[in-house]
């Protein structure tokens, strides 16, 4: 898994690779992440864009995860009330 975080002019500003079994997993491992990076460094208004659709429904609430997708999700869930704005949304891979 790769992740950037991207700040308003194309700068990247955090990145990070790990191996992971399911890109479900993987995705949802790496929304956390900036997540948690984002508030630690204290930004306010977020836009996460992601091509697995899975992630970001069950992010949403919108589909059942299992267990362990659970408790990254309830972290989820756990940090968006710190943002004055937080977007999390489905990008086709061909897109992004």
């Amino acid at each position: 898994m790769g992740w950037l975080l991207i700040n308003k002019h194309n700068n990247i500003i955090y990145q990070g690779m790990k191996r992971y079994e399911t890109k479900l997993q993987v995705e949802t491992l790496a929304i956390q992440k900036v997540i948690q990076w984002a508030t630690k460094n204290q930004v306010l208004y977020l836009s996460i864009q992601s091509d697995c659709l899975a992630a970001i429904t069950q992010i949403g609430g919108i589909s059942e995860a299992n267990n362990y997708i659970k408790q990254i999700i309830l972290d989820i869930s756990m940090y968006l009330p710190l943002f004055h704005c937080c977007m999390i949304s489905y990008i086709s891979r061909t897109l992004n």
